[in-house]
């Protein structure tokens, strides 16, 4: 039966004849029935006739202004959930837009507005209302056809059958109507040769069978779905209803009399039109409606297990040029590819939802904001490679906001609105992501202030570098020095840099800094150099360093301007960054170990590196994470980690560094496992480069005189420290190495 669709109609309210002039005039084109009200008084009465999709609402009328009209409108059982548009010409001051939603408006608009923005919204809700109606009239549709259904399915069945149940409670068919041979194909004699009645049951239903018959056996009237296998393998599902027949003279249920319909179709039907309510028609991700339902199931479960969960709301950039420019078909093309790509990179427990328009939704279950953040990160890269569409390649950026449960709100409508307000900072700032926070007007303009900022620092000179010792397990001495970035801000003192370089990194402030950080740490290199220090500098690169076509360029250009080979300069990158873009990854690094940089992979274990790509790649170590060594002394899952790791490393030629050293309990684990390199307080925490040659002379970790040294499985010049050596005889040789104390005893003797 087809249903015919009727207009929506749109309530427009404003004591100015000419305004509902003008709004009329906005809003041709947009499928609905204009109705217009001079008063609230005029509106009620039509609120008493009809059902609205919308009330566009001005404020400021007489004898009873848009607040009251609202008020009004909200008591009404009928009207409630009516969305209420404001237009005011008044101020946007924070009691007048609190005032707004308080009477329940969702939106507020100032005169003079923007047609098109007007428009847009009233189509939205224009859209939602016909939907909404539609469905209720589909959902009547079905509870008619199944009243049907039910009437007939009473007078008959689609197949009837009669079982005998012999004493071992084994199940024998005596007979079955004309209609199971329709359904099934098989004949008795079929069922009967190939194994029994329970033979036809699906696989994966036969437990669900069989607690129905025995239920039977036991004198029990059940009813149960479960799936038929037919003769050509086709899957019907089948609802099964059984009354047994007790024997008395044999104690037992001795036969069972029993009816199936096939009810296929009808369960398709009802999935169909389900999945039509809860999911987008275009990108087939779930809608709104599915999407608070998850929403709400997921902060069910969070506060249940207290845990935290995350929401994304993403909004394409240029949307509105690729439908202007191409065409709405191209537009709804590129909305479907993002909607893959959402759903790659996502996990299986994530929710992504559309939830109109070039507006998308990410549930994230069990995700803190670094989660969130690194999921945003994800999608962001995703939607950076170009669209192809036909004989050409559309490239669109996004926004994403951010807001977290419990912490930005309880409840599913205050995250939604929360996220909201994060992608619009986001997209003001144009910085790809931000994070919702309680005070957003402030914090967006402190986020924009803190970004300009950095870029005067890095322009000035604000920045410093720490250097952090890594020293030999063969010999306990010092044979190379990691930089690390801080800010010195004026105000704010010493700033680490977990508080600014994941910023830097979602913008394009990052390029200059990482410029900043290898040309300091060179500079460094060439001043230690001119002292007599001859020790390596190492730098981390963060993935969208890897992104940089000019990245081999300069650092050719700095290590010239500096005057320092090649081989005293090491890079670090993560095993996500590497992995991120494994062939772009593979160039660039390519490229640097050409040049004679040595290479190390950091934070291994951590990601999910691919052993192919490993063996490739250029790189001279690996860096286990500090999350496992530094309980690696009391947890042997831990050491278990930390030992594979060395040995992968030595199998593939690589050195193999320890971060994280704590202690000495530590440090002598590390050593009779074969560790090559250390790194962490035990030694020395990151030093200011005042402070670096100072520690050198005192500490015994220090150097005893100039020495050139041999990371990353080639030597960088001349090599005065034992390299790492064969796996057969490095237990030995640990056994020999002297602890700091052992060391410091043995120089006062």
């Amino acid at each position: 039966m087809q249903i015919e669709s009727r207009n929506a109609n749109l309530l427009m309210v404003d004591d100015e004849p000419k305004n509902l002039v003008a709004l009329e005039a906005v809003l041709e084109g947009v499928e609905c029935n204009l109705i217009k009200a001079g008063s609230g008084v005029e509106a009620l009465k039509h609120l008493l006739r009809h059902d609205f999709a919308a009330i566009l609402l001005d404020v400021q009328m007489p004898d009873m202004d848009g607040f009251e009209t609202a008020a009004l409108i909200g008591a009404r059982e009928k009207s409630r959930n009516t969305p209420i548009i404001f237009l005011t010409a008044a101020s946007k001051g924070d009691k007048y837009v609190s005032t707004c939603y308080s009477v329940g408006a969702v939106d507020y608009i100032l005169k003079p507005f923007d047609p098109d923005i007007l428009k847009s919204k009233v189509k939205v809700f224009v859209d939602l209302f016909k939907k909404t109606e539609q469905l209720k009239r589909n959902q009547a549709a079905l509870r008619e056809s199944e009243a049907r259904y039910r009437a007939v399915s009473e007078l008959t069945s689609d197949y009837a059958y009669s079982l005998s149940v012999l004493p071992d409670g084994t199940l024998q068919c005596e007979w079955v109507t004309e209609a199971f041979s329709r359904i099934t194909g098989f004949s008795l004699e079929e069922v009967a040769a190939g194994g029994g009645w329970a033979s036809l049951v699906h696989p994966d239903d036969r437990a669900t069978a069989e607690r129905l018959w025995q239920s039977l056996r036991s004198a029990g009237s059940e009813v149960g779905e479960f799936r038929v296998v037919t003769k050509g393998g086709e899957s019907r599902l089948v609802c099964d209803r059984g009354r047994p027949v007790w024997d008395e003279s044999h104690g037992r249920v001795t036969r069972i009399y029993g009816a199936a319909q096939d009810i296929t179709e009808r369960r398709q039907a009802e999935e169909a039109l389900e999945r039509q309510a809860l999911h987008d028609a275009l990108t087939d991700l779930p809608n709104r409606t599915l999407l608070l339902d998850r929403l709400n199931q997921g902060i069910l479960k969070a506060d249940r297990d207290q845990r935290t969960l995350a929401l994304l709301i993403m909004d394409l950039d240029r949307f509105k040029e690729v439908n202007d420019t191409l065409g709405h078909h191209t537009g709804d093309l590129l909305l479907q590819q993002v909607g893959q790509r959402l759903q790659a990179v996502l996990r299986a427990s994530d929710t992504v939802a559309r939830l109109g328009g070039d507006e998308f939704a990410m549930v994230l279950p069990d995700a803190d904001v670094e989660g969130a953040i690194i999921t945003a990160g994800k999608v962001l890269s995703a939607l950076e490679e170009a669209v192809p569409l036909g004989d050409q390649k559309i490239a669109v950026g996004a926004s994403i906001g951010i807001a977290l449960y419990p912490e930005h709100g309880l409840d599913a409508a205050t995250l939604l609105r929360h996220a909201d307000v994060a992608m619009y900072t986001a997209k003001r700032a144009t910085s790809g992501f931000a994070v919702y926070a309680a005070d957003q007007d402030t914090h967006s303009t402190g986020r924009l202030a803190l970004m300009g900022e950095l870029r005067r620092a890095i322009d000035h000179n604000d920045l410093v570098l720490h250097y952090q010792p890594l020293v030999s397990f063969a010999t306990a001495r010092v044979v190379g020095m990691e930089a690390l970035v801080r800010w010195q801000h004026p105000e704010r003192g010493l700033i680490p840099p977990d508080q600014f370089i994941p910023m830097a990194e979602q913008t394009s402030l990052i390029f200059p800094l990482t410029s900043w950080v290898l040309h300091a740490a060179l500079r460094q290199c060439q001043v230690w150099g001119e002292r007599g220090l001859d020790i390596p500098v190492t730098v981390n690169l963060s993935a969208r360093s890897l992104r940089d076509q000019h990245l081999v360029d300069a650092i050719a250009t700095l290590m010239k301007r500096c005057n320092v080979a090649p081989d005293r300069l090491g890079v670090e990158l993560t095993e996500s960054a590497v992995m991120d873009d494994p062939t772009r990854a593979m160039k660039i690094l390519t490229a640097l170990r050409a040049m004679g940089i040595q290479i190390a992979i950091d934070d291994f274990g951590t990601g999910y590196s691919s052993l192919a790509y490993l063996n490739r790649l250029p790189v001279g170590e690996l860096k286990i994470d500090k999350s496992f060594v530094m309980r690696m002394a009391l947890d042997d899952n831990d050491a278990v980690i930390v030992r594979s790791t060395i040995e992968l490393g030595h199998n593939l030629g690589l050195l193999v560094v320890a971060e994280g050293v704590e202690d000495v309990a530590t440090w002598e684990l590390l050593a009779a496992l074969g560790c090559d390199l250390a790194q962490g307080y035990y030694m020395s925490r990151p030093l200011p480069v005042a402070e670096v040659e100072r520690w050198l002379s005192e500490s015994p970790w220090g150097l005893e005189q100039p020495v050139r040294v041999a990371r990353g499985g080639n030597p960088r010049g001349r090599v005065d420290v034992p390299r790492p050596v064969p796996l057969a005889s490095r237990r030995v040789r640990r056994t020999t190495l002297l602890t700091p104390e052992a060391l410091a005893q043995k120089v006062e003797a």
